[in-house]
């Protein structure tokens, strides 16, 4: 339930993809902007986003940008890239 007034994003990404559960609260890149995951489920997670994002805009959980490295996922979420990487499975 909801605080405030927010607007949520759906991405079709969740613990079916990537087995860790701690990436909640890491943030997402869409439209070159960071979101924080505010919860994960089994094949989606929900971001919350502002007004510069638009369905099926495409949203980057991990990539080599500053301040979105895989390195500082594993750190944050307290396990290493290999382990992050390797459970990343395809829809």
């Amino acid at each position: 339930v909801a605080k405030k007034d927010e607007t949520i994003a759906v991405i079709d990404f969740g613990y079916n993809n990537m087995a860790i559960k701690k990436i909640k609260g890491q943030k997402v890149l869409i439209n070159g902007a960071f979101y924080p995951i505010i919860s994960v489920a089994m094949d989606v997670c929900f971001v919350c986003v502002d007004e510069n994002v638009s369905l099926f805009d495409e949203a980057i959980v991990s990539c080599d940008v500053n301040g979105l490295r895989i390195v500082d996922y594993a750190k944050n979420v307290g396990t290493c890239p290999h382990e992050l990487i390797t459970s990343i499975k395809p829809n």
